[in-house]
């Protein structure tokens, strides 16, 4: 039964990407249903990460054929990876719902920082080695430093993020 698990998690984590970049583009009326598909995706994220932690998790791992030439991306569902998921898919999944509905008539690209960014964070705990951890720090970073607002820390921020990204890679 915990075998399709962790194929499930890396599916939420691509829909999140999807939808960031769909809600990036999407029209001005569309923010609650962009908000309504994050919140569902994070909630169905988080009963699963809680399924594996309830039932006692068996170590999976996942090889995507992603990333850099002889360096594919490697996850890895151990124990002590629904932990951090848990807490990561609760408040992700609050802060979309939140977001959405307080956004008024605002577009939806607000919210494509907020999906993209639950979805690198679900990547850098769901990681198995430390260019998937770099690729996942960094992708928060930069929906974060996306969805910021313009000006000096808004440039520290990518620096700090790009620099942080190098170390774990280091």
């Amino acid at each position: 039964m915990r075998d399709p698990i962790l194929p499930l998690l890396v599916g939420i984590l691509a829909a999140l990407l999807a939808l960031g970049g769909v809600a990036g583009v999407a029209a001005r009326g569309s923010r609650q249903a962009v908000g309504f598909a994050g919140a569902g995706l994070g909630g169905i994220g988080f009963l699963l990460t809680l399924l594996v932690l309830l039932l006692g998790p068996e170590p999976a791992t996942l090889v995507l054929p992603l990333g850099l030439p002889n360096l594919p991306l490697r996850l890895a569902l151990d124990p002590l990876a629904p932990f951090f998921l848990c807490p990561i898919f609760l408040t992700g999944t609050a802060a979309i719902a939140f977001a959405a509905e307080s956004g008024g008539g605002e577009p939806a690209s607000g919210l494509a920082g907020l999906a993209t960014c639950l979805a690198g964070v679900t990547l850098a705990a769901l990681a198995a080695d430390g260019v998937s951890v770099a690729l996942g720090l960094a992708l928060a970073g930069g929906a974060i430093w996306a969805s910021g607002e313009p000006g000096r820390p808004r440039t520290v921020q990518l620096g700090m993020t790009g620099l942080a990204a190098l170390a774990i890679l280091g």
